[in-house]
């Protein structure tokens, strides 16, 4: 399977995207969302999504990895669309502890929410930023706002 996002983190836990074919015909983006620990692995395929989002979350990943504390320096990462949402929860100089959260339906009353907790490396997520940009096209480090 080709990836657009691999966020591995420490101890098997990891977070997958890859962009796929939209199951409602009037949706155009859709992506398919893998939460992994070494106790279970959850998918939520076919997700509608809007049109920034890889291009935003490598922007938000890149920021992330650069910041000295993005748990107090940034806000959390979301697709209401996609029910995507990342907060930073920890730091230090070479881990970052993230919360991934994917809503089971966005669109309902009542939002039950898929999540992982991990730690990841702060050279992964210059990886999955880098490796988002490369499929998205027409990104590079430069464009990432965290760069100055």
């Amino acid at each position: 399977m080709n990836y657009e996002m691999r966020l591995p983190g420490y101890g098997g836990a990891g977070v997958f995207l890859r962009r796929t074919a939209a199951r409602e015909p009037a949706c155009r983006k859709a992506i398919d969302i893998w939460l992994l620990a070494p106790d279970f692995c959850k998918a939520v395929l076919g997700r509608a999504t809007e049109s920034a989002l890889l291009p935003d979350l490598a922007r938000y990943l890149f920021t992330v990895a650069s910041s000295a504390t993005p748990e107090r320096d940034l806000p959390s990462f979301a697709d209401t669309t996609a029910g995507l949402s990342i907060d930073v929860g920890t730091s230090d100089e070479v881990r970052v502890g993230l919360r991934v959260r994917v809503a089971d339906d966005p669109d309902a009353d009542v939002v039950d929410y898929l999540d992982i907790d991990f730690e990841t490396s702060r050279a992964a997520l210059v990886v999955a930023a880098e490796g988002i940009a490369a499929v998205a096209g027409g990104m590079d480090l430069a464009d990432f706002g965290g760069l100055d």
